[in-house]
């Protein structure tokens, strides 16, 4: 690793530095010994991050965590914690994750619940209430009785059809 020798023997040298400073002014050797070794390990973290931004192409990294497969104990405790209702009411992260899902069952049906000119037939297959809760404002939050209200609604868009017996 190239890019990781030059910062590890900077740091190397500038820790004996900093611990003959520090072993100068009254510290003892041990603590002196401690002090150094801590400015030497920055070196190789250092180096390991310039050979990594070098890596990618100096793009850094812009993402969170995203899980990989749905349904996981992860993802249903990150939920659950998401919708812990402060004083009866959900936001946040629940109401984005709820009209992420909204979005992709309505569109099944041939509405978009971002338009407003659709807001009768959205209103029509999934109710007034579900309709409401899926295009509040953002950062305001709802009951969460209107919240299990629009799950329902939305989880029997996606629940195929009985037919009827003859």
């Amino acid at each position: 690793m190239k890019g990781v020798a030059v910062p590890v023997t900077l740091s190397a040298v500038i820790g004996v530095l900093v611990a003959g400073v520090a072993w100068a002014i009254g510290v003892t050797l041990l603590q002196s010994a401690v002090i150094a070794v801590c400015v030497v390990a920055v070196g190789p973290v250092r180096g390991v991050m310039e050979v990594q931004q070098r890596a990618s192409g100096g793009e850094p990294w812009h993402g969170g965590w995203t899980l990989t497969r749905g349904g996981s104990r992860r993802d249903v405790r990150q939920l659950g914690w998401r919708m812990r209702a402060d004083r009866g009411r959900v936001h946040g992260a629940a109401l984005q994750r709820l009209r992420r899902v909204a979005w992709t069952r309505l569109r099944r049906h041939g509405i978009d619940l971002d338009d407003p000119a659709q807001s009768a037939a959205a209103e029509a297959l999934i109710g007034t209430t579900a309709y409401r809760v899926l295009t509040v404002e953002h950062g305001r939050a709802v009951r969460y009785a209107a919240f299990v209200q629009a799950v329902d609604a939305l989880e029997r868009l996606a629940a195929p059809s009985i037919p009827e017996p003859r």
